[in-house]
């Protein structure tokens, strides 16, 4: 008898996980527009008019999201880290990344499996669609040129940011 089919039970195994790119604004540069997120979590808008865009490596940039409550007071709030690798960094990319520490952020975050989120904004602690509370940060900016020949220079990245909703899936 000739194997006609062979069945497998677990997906997991071509799933795509992770982070593939952002595109990041500054609250200051301004340029954010119509920006919103349905009750079904759907978002829209517009980021802003100057958009930098960090390329991750492959499988080194991931999104955590921790949900916490204030025991009982109803105040959930959502941390948001997003940690990657950005391979073959030159001195005007860190120039580049310099200029987004201390500044108020806003980002599309890509994954792998096509999906688009909106980090850096939500209604609820949204004052406008240019001002919120708590914008994403570049709170770590780690640049290593390695010890040995084979070894890239790089720099690894953390964003972080507080939200009181989950992050809105763009469409």
């Amino acid at each position: 008898m000739a194997l006609v089919g062979l069945a497998v039970s677990g997906n997991d195994h071509f799933a795509k996980g992770g982070v593939k790119k952002m595109e990041i604004a500054s609250y200051a540069e301004g340029g954010q527009s119509s920006l919103a997120v349905s009750d079904a979590g759907v978002a829209s808008g517009v980021i802003g008019s100057s958009i930098k865009t960090v390329e991750f490596k492959k499988e080194t940039a991931s999104m955590q999201i921790t949900a916490s409550n204030d025991f009982g007071k109803s105040l959930a709030s959502f941390e948001i880290v997003i940690e990657g690798y950005v391979p073959d960094i030159t001195q005007a990319r860190l120039v580049e990344l310099q200029s987004m520490i201390n500044t108020p952020l806003i980002a599309k975050v890509y994954t792998w499996d096509g999906e688009t989120y909106l980090v850096g904004w939500d209604e609820t602690s949204s004052e406008t669609n240019a001002r919120t509370r708590f914008p994403m940060e570049l709170t770590s900016a780690v640049a290593n040129t390695g010890s040995s020949l084979a070894d890239e220079n790089g720099v690894a990245l953390t964003f972080t940011c507080m939200q009181a909703e989950v992050p809105g899936k763009f469409a």
